[in-house]
């Protein structure tokens, strides 16, 4: 028997909250804990957790002051006390049979991590993620090489909360000066999982619900969000070098995605409601990060989009006013965005 332990962080989704708990309660496997982190909700959903907490003795609550994503989903894991951990937002939700279907492969593979598909659902349709490799593709030291080539090009396999994983390929030291950066979480916090698995699943069948919530282009940008970026993508090169996965043509691949994440939150910052003096600075502060001035002698060779190719070079050459202008008049950020998900194409 494997007891799963179903890490729930919990934010102001009072909305979300129900449907998501009661997807856990009726998975057709029934061995698992349900671990609610709230994490300082101002809204109705820490009362729903002690609610459900009173409802069924498999589920437990904890409530804390917020400190964002990666502290909660950190403090599930110490509360835990499953062979395997599973992660799941609170506002999304499973298909009834998830863990029955990870419960079969973990017996059947004999894998310490499973990664499954999803789907990006809204209230009138359910859109099925592309499949990253072949159903049932086993990723051993021999052809990990593989998995990581798909993290620096992509986003693919980022999603923390797409993964089974072992309790004995966490790595809570690794872990421990994480808590304070609050951008792009998810795969900082898979790194050491996908780098300590000996073997990884991946399953194609799309079990898990990701909820597209109506939400604008941001026109806020906080020079936190880039520094935490940078050095979530300065974690990922280390995890190269121990992957023996620095030579050239990685290295490029890896600085390529790097600068178009750079670019779009650069088109963030020329929108967002901030004087000139104040975005100038920033940018400023961006040119001097050494991942980026690394990055410049690959940037001949990178695949961009014609827009990218633009904002890169009027980044570089720090003509600041015709990229101000770039982007506010010729550019529609949506358009953009979808440059940057393509992969440039």
């Amino acid at each position: 028997m494997i007891l799963f332990s179903v890490l729930i962080p919990v934010y102001n989704v009072e909305k979300y909250l129900g449907r998501c708990i009661y997807s856990v309660l009726e998975q057709t496997y029934p061995y698992y804990e349900i671990i609610l982190i709230d994490d300082g909700s101002e809204d109705s959903s820490g009362a729903i957790c002690d609610r459900y907490a009173k409802l069924d003795d498999r589920i437990r609550v904890h409530h804390q002051k917020n400190q964002g994503i990666v502290t909660a989903r950190i403090q599930g894991m110490d509360m835990a006390t499953g062979d395997y951990y599973l992660f799941l937002d609170g506002d999304d939700y499973w298909d009834s049979d998830l863990l029955d279907t990870v419960y079969n492969a973990i017996r059947f593979y004999d894998c310490d991590m499973v990664i499954y598909n999803f789907k990006r659902v809204t209230q009138t349709k359910s859109i099925v993620n592309p499949p990253v490799f072949e159903n049932g593709t086993i990723f051993e030291q021999e052809n990990k090489v593989q998995l990581f080539e798909e993290v620096i090009t992509g986003n693919r396999l980022n999603q923390i909360w797409a993964k089974a994983v072992s309790r004995n390929i966490i790595d809570y030291r690794e872990y421990s000066e994480y808590s304070k950066h609050k951008h792009a979480e998810d795969l900082l916090l898979s790194l050491p999982l996908l780098y300590n698995a000996k073997r990884i699943l991946y399953l194609n069948k799309p079990m898990y619900n990701y909820r597209m919530t109506p939400n604008g282009i941001t026109h806020t940008f906080h020079i936190h969000k880039v520094k935490d970026i940078t050095y979530v993508w300065g974690k990922l090169l280390n995890y190269l070098d121990r992957m023996n996965m620095k030579q050239r043509k990685h290295l490029k691949q890896f600085y390529e995605t790097y600068t178009r994440n750079l670019l779009y939150f650069i088109v963030q910052l020329c929108q967002a409601d901030a004087n000139y003096q104040t975005k100038v600075k920033i940018l400023g502060n961006i040119q001097k990060f050494k991942l980026y001035q690394n990055a410049i002698p690959y940037m001949r060779k990178f695949d961009l989009s014609y827009n990218q190719k633009i904002l890169s070079i009027l980044f570089q050459r720090k003509y600041y006013i015709p990229l101000f202008l770039y982007v506010n008049i010729l550019i529609r950020p949506k358009r953009y965005l979808s440059d940057i998900l393509n992969g440039g194409q």
